[in-house]
């Protein structure tokens, strides 16, 4: 898992042999399920620290640069957790844009470059890139504690 490049997953759905691979490498035995109501099938490992939104393709709220078959689920959201979450391990795997878990918010920060959104406080970031977005959570200690990246926002 050191050198798995997540970002390449965002957008795949769940049928698609990269995927599956990437299930069985995380050690997700279920099969993702949408509950009555929603949109979002939620997949965890809390052992390995990493959580998986998929989004049914006729609820996604962006267009993409792609048709999916109708009815699928598309994995929309990869969240990589540090130790701060409690129902969670850390995540050991290496992190999108080489962030670590518990480094400086300073050096987070200059490993990418100017975020398009930070909250009111001043411990959320997101980016923007081509065909996906990354989001950064800070604790009070300015470290990162949870990395998200997603299909694009807009």
């Amino acid at each position: 898992m050191p050198d798995t490049n997540y970002i390449e997953f965002i957008g795949k759905y769940f049928g698609e042999p990269e995927l599956g691979l990437l299930i069985d490498q995380l050690e997700m035995t279920e099969a993702p399920k949408i509950p009555r109501g929603n949109i979002d099938a939620y997949l965890q490992n809390h052992s390995k620290g990493i959580e998986l939104t998929s989004t049914d393709e006729n609820g996604l709220d962006i267009k993409t640069l792609r048709q999916y078959p109708e009815g699928v689920l598309v994995l929309s959201n990869i969240r990589f957790y540090g130790s701060e979450v409690n129902e969670f391990n850390q995540f050991e795997g290496q992190l999108p844009m080489n962030l670590i878990f518990g480094e400086d918010k300073a050096d987070s920060l200059n490993k990418l470059t100017t975020p398009v959104w930070i909250n009111s406080a001043k411990t959320k970031f997101r980016w923007d890139f081509e065909g996906y977005c990354l989001g950064c959570y800070f604790n009070a200690e300015c470290q990162p504690y949870k990395v998200c990246i997603q299909l694009p926002i807009k």
